[in-house]
């Protein structure tokens, strides 16, 4: 561009003042060669025309058409060089097969990890699933038992009052043993009972208390009832010669004459 312009200038000068230039000749062989340049169609706006080569073939064909440019347009080779070296430094240049090739191994191992994702989402979900279920089994199981215990516990508890009716003046925290002491004692009243004859003419039983109940008082966890503490105040004063009377012996309390039975061996 700078040599046409340059060329139109001089040939500008020669057409103001009339005077034949030296180098007229010159200047002819020039301008006829811009005319000739300046006709050539426009390569601005139009596209390349597509290769259906080999990408190999039209690298080699590039090299030699960048030779020719370097023998007949130095300048545009050079400035073409300058070109590729900065698209080299700040891109580089792939192989679009081999990226289209990577690509496509990238796609199939996305796809590999999705499908096994799938999968561990669907066997969660089936272990979610079964394990609600057993879930739902063992509170119906838990809501069984609880009915079950309260049936069992009602009927304890009527079993408990049951034995307690037997001797109420036993008392104790724990239940079981307290039951267990009811029995005895009930047992061992029967058995005097059957013993003195009280059971065989309709009378009631003896109000004599048994060990197990003297043992409860002595140790401060029971009380006499009436009748029985009628019964030891009769045998209390027995046991100590009448050297004390039955109001003296009812102030010393139940624990006391409960000890007096034990140690005068009753």
């Amino acid at each position: 561009m700078i040599a046409l312009k340059k060329l139109l200038l001089d040939v500008r000068v020669i057409l103001r003042t009339g005077v034949d230039p030296p180098n007229k000749a010159e200047l002819i062989a020039k301008l006829d060669e811009a005319i000739s340049w300046a006709s050539r169609p426009s390569r601005e706006g139009v596209e390349a025309p597509q290769s259906n080569a080999p990408p190999s073939q039209v690298a080699i064909a590039w090299q030699m058409a960048a030779k020719n440019l370097r023998r007949s347009h130095p300048e545009a080779f050079f400035k073409l060089q300058e070109e590729v070296s900065t698209i080299l430094e700040q891109r580089g240049i792939e192989d679009p097969d081999k990226r289209l090739r990577q690509l496509e191994k990238e796609l199939k191992e996305r796809e590999a990890e999705l499908e096994a994702e799938r999968a561990r989402v669907a066997e969660q979900a089936e272990r979610i699933a079964r394990l609600e279920q057993a879930l739902e089994e063992a509170e119906t199981a838990k809501s069984g038992l609880i009915a079950e215990r309260h049936f069992w516990e009602e009927r304890l508890g009527a079993l408990y009052q049951a034995i307690a009716d037997l001797a109420p003046e036993l008392t104790g925290e724990d239940p079981q043993g307290l039951a267990l002491l009811r029995i005895s004692h009930a047992r061992e009243q029967l058995d005097r009972a059957r013993h003195s004859g009280g059971l065989d003419d309709g009378s009631a039983p003896s109000a004599a208390p048994s060990r197990a109940v003297i043992e409860q008082v002595a140790a401060d966890r029971a009380r006499f009832s009436d009748a029985q503490r009628d019964w030891v105040i009769g045998e209390a004063l027995t046991l100590t010669n009448w050297e004390m009377s039955p109001v003296e012996l009812l102030a010393k309390g139940d624990a006391w004459l409960a000890r007096l039975l034990l140690e005068r061996g009753r």
